[in-house]
């Protein structure tokens, strides 16, 4: 659930005052003592984490903010939460956030007493992640099950477009999560609410707030501050299949909504998509970067000599080409960092700078192309009530052909031209158009393929095998990134199926546009049961947990994209063996999935097929329960051994 509130507005629900921070850099003995009964099994707890967010004046308006954590260790699975990283951004043109007067401790109870100890400064690290994006990195000292730890820090920041956001929700329950901002009268922000119908504890009231005017001469206003608190939020029970959990955890998100100024006047930030749109057009890191891109790419589209060819042709010869004579730098940006003689030259740019240099291309080869701004799955969905730019965060291209539209990408070299990347499958993109909102579907429809050709030997106690995996579209992708064709690595794709390998051959490594075939031949290790031989017809490769395993789930099962995956496999034996169990059969096909597995016997050889659709990409909550229940048939059928015993 999304919720949208002004911070100007003073009408808000209220509830009793929020409880009071406990003293930070001393712990009780009754913080060891006192059971965790609310939550019995988690492996970490957070007893409070508390932030305050304001602004202050140094030659301009910044944002401080201050948060404080504290932290009980359960279990030895829990160890990973003494781990703290401090992300802050710099933009690439002098401004930067910065981060400062970190303090920890760790609590451990030893003997009735409890023994502190300090966080030495040096051992706190920076660590660049992005251009961009930084990070200060530490560990808390002397950590072991029932240790407490706390820390604090303070974050500053000249960006006033976003306020710190804070998340009351994490993957471990939380006691108390409350957070405090104080809004000065120049700026106007709105938030979004999302996992939670209302707060625990709610308050607004005004402040003195002192600021210099344009003579220098001191100004009293009222500032207007905002207390939020939730009291024991559960962890978020994260599964696979989730796009981002930033999707619906618990939390508050901010944006600037309108600047103020002391005569009167306002800036309207809060604006609508075509608006939003006009003003990309116009950013020099974006409409006016596709301009000159498109200007400066006309002599490589007449060097691709297309005179005459069906458009469909054109687009593809066009991404093929970016793809093969332009190198993704790894980054993927909103906007663009370099300009298009540098982009040409280099040939090296971010996702924005290479698909608008594809969409400058295809225009100049007379197709009706332009880009679709979206943000990427590991970004979060867009909240489309909310036009701010701060959503996006890549750019792709779409081309007209006919009524229809394709969707395209120059970064991936190893996916065919009319395919995005699965980290775009993320609801819908908006097409940047003059005048005009539209937005497009960002899902893919065909189905992607997996076939496993699976043949076994058992002949004088040696056991040989071969599996021969076809595939195509995202599921050959995914093989052809993972693994890049490299044998050493490919034969890491069975896991321990085979005892030895003695051949590895593959096809189409380079050729998105086909089939990607991969052929392991080697020895295998049979499990012997007594009198019994127990072999995995699939050789091991199906799928065998279900990795849903919550009861219930508030959110959507993700896959992705639709997907197929077959399995035919053959056991021949020689004559000193004998069949004596073959896995039972099992069909389903209903309008979400059709899964079906086989096994017929017949002189010496068994023949096992399987067969696993899922027919969506995206299953809503209400059909979980079923999802879950088809992965459990999976990984019981599909693992379902066939039992020999040798001849007397």
């Amino acid at each position: 659930m999304k919720k949208l509130i002004a911070f100007t507005s003073l009408v808000c629900f209220w509830f009793s005052s929020l409880c009071q921070d406990p003293e930070f850099g001393n712990v009780s003995l009754e913080l060891f003592s006192k059971k965790n009964e609310k939550f019995p099994d988690a492996e970490a707890i957070v007893l409070f984490d508390r932030g305050v967010t304001a602004f202050y004046e140094d030659g301009g308006y910044n944002i401080r903010f201050t948060r404080t954590k504290r932290i009980k260790i359960l279990k030895k699975s829990g160890y990973e939460w003494a781990n703290v990283s401090i992300p802050y951004y710099t933009d690439g043109y002098g401004k930067t956030e910065r981060v400062y007067n970190i303090q920890a401790y760790s609590y451990n109870l030893e003997d009735g007493k409890i023994i502190k100890t300090k966080l030495d400064p040096a051992d706190v690290f920076k660590e660049k992640v992005t251009d961009l994006w930084s990070q200060l990195k530490f560990a808390f000292p002397k950590v072991k099950e029932g240790t407490i730890v706390e820390f604090q820090y303070i974050h500053e920041t000249p960006f006033l477009t976003n306020l710190p956001d804070w998340e009351f929700q994490s993957r471990i329950p939380t006691l108390s999560s409350e957070y405090e901002v104080a809004i000065i009268p120049f700026y106007d922000y709105v938030f979004i609410a999302q996992g939670m119908s209302r707060f625990g504890k709610s308050k607004n009231f005004q402040r003195k707030f002192t600021t210099l005017g344009s003579s220098h001469s001191q100004i009293e206003l009222k500032e207007n501050v905002f207390q939020y608190g939730m009291y024991n939020v559960p962890a978020f029970e994260s599964e696979d299949f989730i796009t981002s959990i930033d999707d619906y955890i618990m939390k508050i998100d901010f944006q600037l909504s309108q600047v103020n100024s002391l005569n009167g006047s306002t800036q309207q930030i809060l604006t609508t998509y075509p608006k939003l749109i006009d003003d990309l057009l116009k950013y020099q890191s974006y409409g006016k970067f596709l301009k000159q891109v498109t200007k400066q790419s006309g002599a490589m589209v007449q060097g691709l000599n297309l005179g005459g060819q069906a458009p469909v042709e054109k687009i593809k010869k066009i991404t093929d080409f970016v793809k093969k004579e332009f190198t993704w730098n790894g980054y993927q940006l909103r906007f663009t960092r370099q300009n298009a003689k540098s982009l040409l030259t280099t040939k090296s740019g971010n996702t924005t700078e290479i698909n608008l240099l594809l969409v400058g291309m295809l225009r100049n080869a007379g197709i009706e192309a332009f880009p679709v701004f979206l943000s990427t799955r590991d970004h979060g969905k867009i909240k489309r009530d909310y036009p701010f730019e701060q959503f996006f965060n890549y750019t792709i291209g779409y081309a007209k052909v006919g009524q229809a539209g394709v969707l395209l990408d120059a970064t991936e070299d190893l996916l065919p031209f009319d395919r995005i990347p699965t980290r775009c499958f993320n609801d819908q993109g908006l097409i940047i158009k003059d005048n005009d909102e539209q937005w497009v579907d960002l899902s893919h429809s065909v189905i992607s393929n997996e076939i496993n050709n699976i043949t076994i030997k058992l002949e004088d106690e040696n056991a040989t095998g071969s599996l021969l995996r076809i595939t195509t579209d995202y599921k050959a992708f995914h093989l052809r990134k993972k693994y890049k064709d490299n044998q050493s690595s490919l034969a890491q794709l069975l896991g321990t199926s085979f005892d030895e390998i003695t051949s590895i051959k593959t096809r189409n490594y380079d050729n998105p546009d086909k089939q990607y075939i991969v052929g392991i031949d080697g020895t295998l290790e049979l499990e012997d049961v007594g009198e019994q031989i127990l072999v995995q017809p699939f050789i091991g490769i199906a799928q065998n947990t279900n990795l849903l395993t919550a009861k219930k789930r508030n959110y959507p099962v993700d896959m992705v994209y639709r997907s197929n995956t077959e399995y035919n496999s053959t056991l021949t034996i020689d004559d000193t063996y004998k069949v004596t169990v073959v896995p039972e059969a099992y069909s389903l096909n209903n309008d979400l999935a059709e899964i079906k597995f086989s096994a017929t016997t017949k002189d010496n050889t068994v023949t096992c097929k399987g067969k696993i659709t899922f027919k969506k990409d995206i299953y809503q909550p209400g059909e979980y329960s079923r999802i879950k229940y088809y992965f459990d048939q999976i990984v019981k059928y599909f693992n379902s051994p066939i039992v020999l015993e040798k001849v007397q």
